[in-house]
């Protein structure tokens, strides 16, 4: 599942910061591959990332990392295996760590 947000940031009743807009505001969304969060640019050419196994866009690195190895390895995938592996480790019925 795609997670979109919207980033809004005024500056019009501060000094702001030199050679940013007062106003500036862009959709955003997180990568299903790494969690991250992309900050979609609105004069941006080329096309974001889709992942074929996923149906997700994804950041430009994951994109790369997909477009090399072929394959969709989703962050939630990456953290069941991972605590997976250390409830076989620790032969316990609940996972011994705990992950943000």
């Amino acid at each position: 599942m795609q997670k979109e947000g919207y980033l809004f940031v005024d500056h019009r009743n501060s000094p702001g910061v030199e050679g940013l807009p007062k106003v500036f505001e862009t959709s955003s969304f997180t990568c299903s591959h790494c969690h991250g969060q992309v900050l979609m640019n609105p004069h941006r050419a080329r096309m974001r990332g889709l992942c074929p196994g996923c149906r997700s866009v994804l950041c430009d690195r994951c994109e790369a990392i997909r477009a090399v190895t072929l394959k969709c390895k989703t962050m939630d995938q990456i953290i069941e295996e991972t605590l997976s592996a250390v409830q076989k480790q620790a032969g316990l019925g609940s996972p011994s760590i705990l992950l943000p």
